[in-house]
């Protein structure tokens, strides 16, 4: 009985500890960002090996789990999406689910009208 609980706990820590490093950061110290583009209707399988390709999360599987573990897995939103790899596969399932896409910083000038602004965006 002592053995097979020894197991169980072990087992249990093992993949406490995957699932932990699976979710972290690819590259924690990385400031570039990259454009991925999600397809309308693609699964959280392949959104999330299209992810894995662009060497931004560590895992498929643990991104998987955390997605359907925290109910997001309907709320995946296509689009094109600005992500860090040094965001953790937690961070990017949110900004995935909230629809963080593409950001630019824009300076109007004083004196602009309505008119000039359209021109500019």
């Amino acid at each position: 009985m002592k053995k097979l609980l020894t197991v169980v706990l072990v087992v249990v820590l093992g993949a406490y500890l995957w699932y932990s490093r699976a979710l972290s950061p690819v590259d924690a110290l990385s400031t570039k960002r990259q454009i991925v583009k999600i397809e309308r209707g693609l699964s959280v399988a392949k959104i999330a090996d299209h992810l894995v390709e662009e060497r931004l999360i560590r895992s498929s599987l643990a991104f998987q789990v955390y997605v359907r573990f925290h109910g997001l897995s309907t709320g995946l939103q296509a689009g094109s999406f600005a992500l860090k790899p040094s965001l953790s596969g937690a961070e990017i399932a949110e900004a995935l689910h909230k629809g963080f896409s593409e950001e630019a910083i824009i300076t109007i000038p004083e004196g602009y009208t309505v008119q000039d602004i359209d021109a500019l965006l």
